[in-house]
């Protein structure tokens, strides 16, 4: 017996959204496919997911699971138990926390972190617009996108840092995706009560 070969992305997407009707499901919206992020599990292996990518793609990959990791983090310790209120803030076009920059202050004013990991989402979101919105190629031997990474670091850099801004840049990302998880997972098993009825 012969095994298939893998789907592609589009094809994987096409068969969940068939299976999904058939179901009787919702098929997964744009919205939705925006904030998918890998598995727990997977984010060791993220570096080997985003290895095959162009910079623009590896940049905006990174931010991404960054942006969820910090929404996420603000979720947990939110002082508002109903999901529906907290949703509000972060998903649809009048959302008042639905930009990245808006949820790293956000981040900041709940006190998950302070001014130095303020300054490092700040950076790694000027990079992601760069990227994102940049109607030439960029690439990270820019030497502006090389010197706003070179500030990312979490660690003293390495000499493989300092010749590599690509892995520079996404270790960053990983990193402080990794801390708001940590945050997240240890202030989401506290209950919420709000103080006046």
């Amino acid at each position: 017996m012969t095994k298939k070969p893998p789907l592609s992305p589009g094809e994987n997407e096409e068969r969940l959204r068939r299976q999904a009707e058939r179901r009787g499901q919702k098929p997964v919206t744009l919205a939705a496919l925006s904030k998918m992020c890998p598995p727990d599990s997977d984010v060791h292996s993220y570096f080997a997911v985003v290895h095959g990518e162009t910079d623009r793609g590896l940049v905006i990959m990174g931010s991404a699971l960054l942006e969820n990791a910090l929404t996420k983090a603000i979720r947990s310790g939110a002082p508002v138990a109903e999901d529906k209120i907290i949703r509000g803030w972060f998903d649809g076009p009048n959302a008042p926390f639905g930009s990245f920059g808006a949820k790293i202050q956000l981040g900041r004013v709940l006190a998950i972190y302070g001014p130095q990991m303020t300054r490092r989402l700040t950076l790694i979101k000027g990079i992601r617009n760069a990227f994102a919105h940049s109607a030439v190629p960029l690439d990270f031997d820019h030497p502006t996108i090389e010197a706003e990474c070179k500030k990312l670091s979490l660690f003293k850099p390495t000499i493989e840092l300092k010749r590599n801004i690509r892995l520079a840049f996404l270790s960053a990302c990983i990193g402080l995706a990794r801390n708001l998880e940590s945050y997240a997972k240890e202030v989401g098993d506290q209950p919420r009560t709000p103080r006046y009825p």
